[in-house]
């Protein structure tokens, strides 16, 4: 039984689709809680945090991110916050940083469940 022309043109067309879908080399994705940032822009823009604050404050937050395999921040969230009013600012200057690239075999590769914690402390005494 011999089959016709078009069919084995068709599926040899698949057949090199499905070959350069594989040969395509994946990013390896780590689990990196502990990754350190070689550049960090300071938060700004949080001084109407304090506007009732009359002595001593203090203010903890906590976000979790990913960086792509370069090394730029995304998918940056707060996952802790004591004081939400400082959750908008933290996000912006995080989502500014810089992760050094990271290498699994030779690939470069993408973090995720990376964590910075964040910790304010005013007091109004030493003004």
């Amino acid at each position: 039984m011999m089959s016709s022309p078009q069919l084995s043109h068709t599926l040899l067309l698949l057949l090199g689709a499905a070959t350069a879908c594989a040969s395509k080399p994946e990013v390896p994705i780590v689990f990196d809680p502990r990754a350190e940032p070689f550049i960090r822009v300071d938060v700004e823009n949080f001084e109407s945090c304090l506007n009732d604050v009359d002595e001593f404050y203090d203010a903890l937050v906590e976000v979790e991110l990913e960086t792509t395999f370069d090394g730029y921040v995304e998918n940056a969230r707060i996952s802790r916050s004591t004081d939400p009013c400082f959750d908008e600012p933290v996000l912006n200057a995080v989502k500014k940083w810089r992760y050094p690239p990271k290498q699994v075999d030779g690939v470069l590769a993408r973090r995720r469940g990376v964590k910075a914690v964040l910790a304010f402390s005013f007091d109004r005494d030493q003004d």
